[in-house]
């Protein structure tokens, strides 16, 4: 049976290349060895390319999603640190401005506004960044392994 396997692996390259020679015969009733982990199966007449595509597409994509996320929640985490920096500098700013305001003053007023702009808690919660939120991943799914398509 596998001398028949051959002679129809045979008959089908013959049908489909016209400059086929024996000499140029390969056997494709075996796995190739290149990346595919799928292959043509000359036997059943089984072209496995466009579900070895599906394959390594969903497989791309699932590595271009992960990447993605962990870009994003890196972005986010060095801008995140240099919103704490600015809103302290924006803290230090509204203290210098109210520090600015107890000078125009008159003297017996200054000490009480002193006092208070010392206290005073600004608020800076304008400048907090909220956490985007990543997209759902899409589901892939390359379907079932067609009838005919040898895995390797």
């Amino acid at each position: 049976s596998d001398k028949l396997k051959e002679c129809l692996a045979m008959e089908v390259q013959l049908s489909y290349d016209s400059s086929f020679t024996i000499d140029s015969y390969q056997d494709y009733s075996q796995p190739s060895t290149d990346n595919l982990t799928h292959y043509y199966d000359p036997v059943t007449q089984t072209n496995c390319g466009p579900y070895e595509a599906k394959v390594v597409a969903c497989s791309n994509y699932d590595a271009c999603y992960t990447s993605e996320v962990s870009m994003m929640d890196s972005s986010y985490l060095s801008a995140k640190e240099l919103s704490s920096s600015r809103q302290a500098e924006m803290t230090a700013l509204n203290r210098i401005v109210c520090l600015l305001d107890v000078l125009q003053l008159p003297a017996a007023e200054q000490p009480a506004k002193l006092t208070e702009c010392i206290a005073a808690i600004h608020d800076v919660s304008s400048l907090n960044l909220v956490k985007p939120v990543a997209p759902a991943k899409a589901a892939c799914d390359p379907g079932a392994t067609p009838a005919g398509c040898v895995t390797v």
